[in-house]
């Protein structure tokens, strides 16, 4: 893990212990970036990537125009995150590019995307190590914009918001996620043969969780795939919603 990383995970976690110590409550207005700034010596990009984890994990809300939130938590209700290192038991190591591409939707995308037959997608795949085993795949569907950089060596491994957003994400955006138990086909086995060299079974089961990203008008704006080894897969909640 490297430095910055370290930083923006501290700040969150401090931020973090002041919402549980109701030093900051329910409803109230984060202090603007520029405080945060102050208040931590760090660039904004570090507060921005802090506060990035804590919607993730449910305890702040992005509202465009307006700022950041401390949400609401209810007991009778819980939310599951979508944070990927919490979804593989144990993490995972590093990740592996196998393409960044332009394709035509296909019917599942025209109709998640809600976009037309002729819309240019962008496809980026992605296979997630735990050491020298692969335990994930992971597909993004994102509709292409003029002006995007499609090219592989500039794909690092990142979440859909960041790749979209960029240094943005506080534009507001809300999310989907669906988890359901497959049997994957040939195609996902040849990705995890490619990766390993050994022959994979034609049908497997694994857990799918499925993405859909909105901006705030509430039009799609990103889909994605993760499939994840059965053994390695858990769920975390929280009733903070």
């Amino acid at each position: 893990m490297s430095k910055n990383e370290v930083k923006y995970l501290n700040i969150a976690d401090s931020i973090k212990i002041k919402i549980l110590s109701n030093i900051y409550k329910p409803g109230d207005l984060l202090p603007s970036e520029n405080s945060l700034c102050e208040e931590y010596g760090v660039s904004r990009m570090t507060i921005r990537k802090a506060i990035e984890v804590l919607i993730g994990e449910g305890y702040l809300m992005s509202s465009p125009g307006k700022g950041t939130y401390v949400r609401e938590y209810s007991l009778n209700k819980f939310e599951v995150g979508f944070k990927i290192d919490e979804i593989i038991r144990g993490g995972y190591s590093h990740a592996k590019l196998i393409h960044a591409k332009i394709m035509a939707p296909t019917i599942e995308l025209v109709y998640h995307l809600q976009v037309a037959p002729k819309t240019k997608i962008v496809c980026i795949r992605s296979m997630l190590f735990q050491g020298e085993r692969p335990v994930a795949l992971d597909e993004k569907y994102i509709p292409y914009f003029q002006g995007m950089n499609i090219k592989e060596d500039s794909f690092s491994y990142r979440d859909m918001v960041s790749i979209i957003f960029g240094e943005n994400y506080g534009f507001g955006y809300w999310e989907e996620i669906f988890v359901t138990g497959v049997m994957t086909d040939a195609g996902i086995g040849a990705f995890f043969e490619e990766m390993t060299g050994e022959p994979q079974k034609k049908q497997k089961f694994m857990m799918l969780f499925e993405q859909k990203l909105y901006d705030s008008d509430d039009i799609p704006i990103g889909y994605g795939k993760l499939y994840v080894e059965s053994d390695l897969c858990r769920l975390r909640g929280n009733s903070r919603v």
